[in-house]
């Protein structure tokens, strides 16, 4: 990886013509947000940012949560609506026009960002699977499956950690953490000040 120490870059070949900085490898530039974004997917109008290294994970955990709770509620207007066919339902709980109306149209609104959020989360993981981008795909790159040396895999890549095996804290909604050489190899460079030289 290139060494940025005091702002001078090593590698001439890295610069962003665009935003004027140096552009970390599997960097894109984004001309909504104006800056490069490593491991760039794609701007997303939903966060207004850039989905990259930095919130691949909370991408992936906003589709994932938003498809369940679409998925559940269609299952529960179901089941009421189940229930209400066969008379199953005290006097209280049964439902009027308006009622079935709101109904209708939470399920019509549930089953497209239902079926619209899984499909943007089964392109994520084919993502995490791949180890590549929306963008990657598009220009036919394939980046590198596997690091010499390294122990940053694509998993390790998007939720953050010590390893790979699977852990709770992978399911909260919080930036992933990664340490700092892993940071290095996932970011493409190291930033060094004069007195760690």
């Amino acid at each position: 990886h290139t060494l940025i120490s005091d702002k001078k870059i090593t590698d001439p070949k890295r610069w962003c013509r665009k935003c004027d900085a140096y552009k970390p490898p599997r960097a894109h530039h984004c001309s909504i947000c104006a800056r490069c974004i490593v491991k760039m997917d794609h701007h997303c109008p939903w966060v207004n940012n850039c989905i990259g290294a930095g919130n691949q994970k909370l991408f992936l955990l906003f589709n994932g949560y938003t498809s369940a709770l679409c998925f559940s509620c269609l299952i529960i207007i179901l089941y009421y609506m189940l229930l209400a066919d066969q008379d199953l339902l005290s006097v209280k709980c049964r439902s009027n026009a308006q009622d079935a109306m709101a109904g209708t149209i939470v399920g019509v609104i549930s089953s497209f960002f239902g079926l619209f959020t899984l499909c943007m989360l089964a392109s994520q993981f084919t993502n995490l699977e791949t180890n590549t981008t929306k963008i990657d795909r598009l220009k036919g790159e394939k980046p590198k499956l596997e690091r010499q040396g390294s122990s940053l895999s694509s998993a390790k890549e998007v939720w953050g950690g010590q390893n790979d095996e699977f852990r709770l804290d992978w399911l909260c909604p919080k930036p992933a953490k990664w340490d700092a050489s892993d940071y290095s190899l996932l970011m493409g460079y190291v930033v060094k000040s004069n007195e760690e030289e």
